[in-house]
């Protein structure tokens, strides 16, 4: 009979020794579940956004034309933002023949751009024909004389005396009472009296 409860005892614990085991098991299983899963919740976290637009990169190059009295014309790369000097330089430079004046070197180059720099000769022929194509300018009168009654603010400024406020206050008059019908009556306009007239009537005329 003690035979029997001794292996009774031994049995029951046997049974519950390999319980524990499993229960042991089962935990350790389910950490490694939760740990493998770990990576694709992260992956899902870091994933972008739908519909998102990724950003673009600006350009950071353009491509200009460069010819005319050049040393060495073509086609040449430079840096956003790049100025035309900088294009001729990349040309080699002007030639002894070529006229520096008939281009803007500080102007901004532009993508695609063709940039042509004239000769002395050029640029003095065209000179030359765009000033009788264009005849005579409507703020110039009489031998080159600044029309007080078309001249723009820039213009006005030429005269002698005249700074920006005359110019302006000029414009005004003019816009008020219809034009000058005298060189005299812009001693009217507030600002030009005698003194500055006597320095700008033979500069000035009226049409």
């Amino acid at each position: 009979m003690k035979l029997k409860k001794k292996l009774l005892l031994l049995l029951l614990g046997y049974v519950l020794f390999v319980e524990g085991c499993s229960d042991t098991e089962a935990e350790i299983f389910t950490e490694e579940e939760i740990s493998a899963e770990q990576p694709e919740e992260l992956t899902q976290e870091v994933s972008p956004v739908p519909g998102q637009t990724p950003a673009v990169t600006p350009v950071q190059t353009i491509y200009v034309d460069v010819g005319g009295a050049v040393n060495k014309p073509g086609v040449y790369q430079l840096k956003s933002g790049a100025r035309i000097y900088e294009a001729i330089e990349k040309a080699g430079g002007f030639t002894p023949e070529a006229e520096p004046g008939s281009i803007n070197q500080a102007q901004m180059a532009q993508d695609g751009e063709q940039i042509l720099v004239l000769t002395k000769e050029e640029f003095q022929a065209q000179g030359m024909s765009q000033t009788q194509a264009a005849g005579q300018s409507p703020a110039q009168g009489q031998e080159g004389k600044v029309n007080i009654n078309t001249a723009d603010e820039t213009q006005l400024q030429t005269l002698s005396g005249i700074g920006q406020s005359r110019a302006e206050a000029i414009i005004e008059y003019r816009e008020k009472n219809g034009g000058f019908s005298s060189v005299e009556e812009i001693m009217n306009v507030d600002g030009i009296k005698e003194g500055i007239f006597e320095k700008i009537k033979d500069e000035i005329v009226v049409g």
